[in-house]
Parts: structure tokens; C-alpha cells; sequence
């Protein structure tokens, strides 16, 4: 997960925890995008199955990540998708030009919450699963 806001990553963390993290499937969070660019700059492949980005981050946003990093991760089967509070539909569909699978914006209500989460994380061990099988 790639978001500024640490209390959103603990908050993420914590409903993954609570639902049960999938086998072989584990978490990291990156403040901002570059420095996630700096961690996939020194991986390869890259060892995610799915990572879920910010829009609204100091030092590059979500869609500048994007633009950086969609030709090399498009090689691979790391997915990459939207996860911000933001409902702009023309942020959104920049972020689906820029090659993220989706966007999802957060839920204020802790339930639907969750919901995502475990989409989210199914979503991993699915991705997970198919890089497995074509390496």
C-alpha cells in the first residue's frame, strides 16, 4: 500500500489482521511514491501481486507513480489499483490510462470497509497464485 496517511495504513493492517491475512501474501507501505519507486527500482521482478495507491501524497502522487512505473510493471503480473478518498472521475480514469486495474474509493463506514479489504486481499492470493504458476 502506497499512502500517507499512517493511520490509514494501521487502520488497513489492523482489518486485514482481524480477517485473516492469506498464506504467503504479506504487507508494506510506503509513505509516498517515491519512495515505493525507490523500493521497485531495487526488486525484479517486483515482489508484489497487488499494490494499492494514494492520489494525494507529498513528493509524488499517485498518478505520477503511475506514469513511472506502468511500462516496467506491465511486464509482470503485479496489479496496481486506486484506493483514495477521491471520487473525481477524471482522476479516476487517469489513473485507469496510466494502467491501474481500478479504483476503489475508501469507505467511510467501517463495514464496507472491510469488504474492500477482503476484496482486496483475495484479489492478492489470486495474482499470487498466477505468478506463481508462470514462474
Amino acid at each position: 500500500m502506497i499512502d500517507d496517511d499512517a493511520d490509514e495504513q494501521g487502520l488497513f493492517a489492523e482489518t486485514v489482521e482481524e480477517l485473516g491475512l492469506p498464506e504467503k501474501i504479506q504487507l508494506h507501505f510506503c509513505s509516498n511514491g517515491l519512495e515505493s519507486l525507490t523500493l521497485l527500482e531495487h526488486t525484479c521482478p517486483p515482489p508484489f501481486d497487488l499494490i494499492l495507491l494514494d492520489m494525494n501524497m507529498p513528493l509524488m502522487n499517485g498518478v505520477e507513480f503511475l506514469k513511472k512505473t506502468y511500462p516496467r510493471l506491465a511486464d509482470f503480473t503485479t496489479e496496481l489499483m486506486g484506493f483514495s478518498t477521491t471520487n473525481n472521475p477524471d482522476i479516476i480514469s487517469e489513473f485507469k490510462a496510466y494502467g491501474a486495474s481500478g479504483f476503489v474509493t475508501k469507505p467511510s463506514d467501517l463495514r464496507k470497509y472491510e469488504e474492500v479489504v477482503a476484496r482486496f486481499t483475495n484479489r492478492a492470493r489470486e495474482n499470487y497464485q498466477i505468478r506463481k504458476r508462470i514462474a
